[in-house]
């Protein structure tokens, strides 16, 4: 049986800053593959924790990360679905979602 690797997290995209703001990413990785897809929210770079939260202590930073925590446990979600078949599979962006992951 192949060992299969999973690893997710969020990060702030540095290259697209304006005034101090910069986008949230997501970026999973499985077995190889990198899918990176964007959060379509923006953040202070002040505020964005080395730990890939928001780290701000307001209830916008709170919305932020309780967003992030369900983004991330329907990824997980889906791929111990893909992971319980039997067949190879490969992730990917599908076109026209920001974020969204799907088999083919």
């Amino acid at each position: 049986m192949m060992r299969s690797t999973f690893k997710m997290l969020f990060y702030m995209n540095g290259n697209k800053e304006k005034n101090g703001i910069v986008p949230i990413m997501g970026r999973v990785a499985t077995n190889a593959p990198v899918v990176q897809f964007s959060y379509k929210q923006t953040i202070s770079k002040l505020f964005w924790d080395t730990k890939n939260r928001a780290k701000e202590k307001g209830k916008e930073a709170r919305g932020i990360n309780l967003a992030l925590d369900n983004i991330k446990a329907q990824i997980i979600e889906h791929y111990q679905r893909l992971s319980d078949r039997k067949g190879p599979y490969k992730i990917h962006r599908q076109h026209g979602c920001s974020g969204s992951i799907r088999a083919i």
